[in-house]
């Protein structure tokens, strides 16, 4: 139905829920040779103050560090991508496949080569400083060997967190995943905002006060304050990736608009 027009699509002042029938694709400059599908700017809702996009290389491509000296998670969905971080020599150069991520510093030089066709998820946000803190350096991880936690107790809901719970980090990425009927414990309000991508399964997703089939390859926008909540369909389990700011005071935040 959707060359009817028909879309699970939806854009309200402090969500959105994208979905793969409307995507529509673009390039950047740092990423020559691949499609692009921006899913989050600042330009949305509520004025988001991170960017999230999904890459799709061909075999060959290459991108480099953004031009504006952004810090990026990158998540490799599928295929096999080649990340090389520039003047460091070949041990930080590292073959990523399903899963694999690396986290890239603000200003930090590197290319990502596709060594197969690949698909890569991308969140970027400006870095906050903080007078006395040291940056993080170039971090490296898989999400499937990451064991996780039981999240508020129920081992039914694992939460994997990606990045190091400290300081230097401005962002957290993690997964959340769902044993069929497993649900957040209660709707969640809060100044954070989130970027997610669908990763396996569906669910319902609460957002204000509507309630939103979603399934793989969805995306959603949370801005500051947006009730939410999830609840896991189906027989099989569900996942999410999702970002969220931490560790700055809100009025400290680029982008907060004052």
């Amino acid at each position: 139905m959707k060359h009817l027009g028909a879309t699970r699509s939806a854009l309200e002042n402090a969500h959105a829920v994208i979905t793969p029938e409307t995507f529509v694709r673009t390039a950047l400059a740092e990423w020559p040779g691949s499609a692009v599908v921006l899913h989050i700017a600042p330009v949305i809702g509520t004025r988001a103050r991170f960017v999230q996009f999904t890459a799709q290389m061909p075999a060959g491509a290459t991108a480099r560090e953004s031009a504006h000296g952004y810090q990026r998670f990158a998540f490799v969905l599928s295929g096999e991508v080649e990340a090389q971080i520039e003047g460091t020599g070949d041990g930080e150069k590292r073959t990523l496949t399903d899963y694999d991520y690396v986290y890239l510093p603000a200003g930090v030089a590197h290319t990502l080569t596709a060594r197969s066709d690949a698909r890569v998820a991308v969140f970027e946000k400006p870095y906050e400083a903080v007078e006395g803190v040291v940056p993080p350096g170039v971090y490296w991880g898989n999400e499937r060997e990451n064991p996780g936690y039981a999240f508020e107790g129920d081992d039914h809901l694992i939460a994997r967190k990606l990045l190091p719970d400290e300081v230097p980090f401005d962002f957290m990425v993690s997964t959340m995943s769902f044993a069929p009927g497993a649900t957040l414990p209660y709707t969640e309000v809060h100044y954070m905002e989130h970027g997610l991508l669908m990763l396996e399964g569906e669910g319902l997703y609460k957002l204000q006060q509507t309630y939103y089939p979603v399934t793989t390859g969805d995306v959603i926008w949370m801005g500051a304050h947006c009730p939410q909540w999830y609840g896991a369909l189906g027989r099989d389990w569900s996942k999410y990736l999702l970002y969220k700011d931490m560790n700055r005071h809100p009025l400290a935040m680029l982008g907060c608009g004052l």
